[in-house]
């Protein structure tokens, strides 16, 4: 039996321990300077950017900057249940995958493709009213994964 979770946490060590210049970065830091390298300053500067006077972005960071994780050590761990419950669906992570709008200024897929890419990891998706896809083209690319 596959556990999808401890699969992808030792496959992000792997990439993290690689000698290989092809692998993924871990940081926000280091994801921007990567799509700094690749995007134009337009659509570069739409997903980096925030409101106005980035007002918003600063208010979230420090409101991230409350919650901390808090380690249990010693706690047995062998039967991990990583669901939630929201509006009467029960989802197997704490994680739901709500992209900007206007996706195709940065990936030919647009929205769609990171719809796929949530239904993969079994995500629910949530659309942007900015959206470059429409609505029946994103839920197709969901399938039966929540959205």
């Amino acid at each position: 039996m596959s556990n999808y979770g401890n699969d992808l946490q030792q496959g992000i060590y792997e990439g993290m321990l690689s000698p290989s210049k092809e692998r993924l970065p871990i940081s926000f830091e280091d994801w921007k300077k990567e799509a700094r390298k690749k995007l134009d300053d337009g659509p570069f500067d739409y997903i980096a950017g925030g409101d106005g006077k980035e007002d918003t972005v600063r208010t979230n960071r420090s409101s991230f900057k409350r919650w901390q994780i808090e380690p249990r050590m010693l706690n047995n761990v062998s039967n991990r249940d990583l669901s939630v419950t929201l509006f009467g669906d029960t989802f197997s992570y704490p994680i739901m995958l709500a992209p900007i709008g206007v996706q195709s200024i940065i990936h030919p897929g647009g929205e769609v493709a990171s719809a796929k890419a949530a239904s993969r990891a079994g995500v629910p998706f949530i659309a942007s009213t900015a959206s470059t896809n429409s609505i029946e083209e994103i839920a197709v690319a969901t399938g039966e994964s929540p959205k």
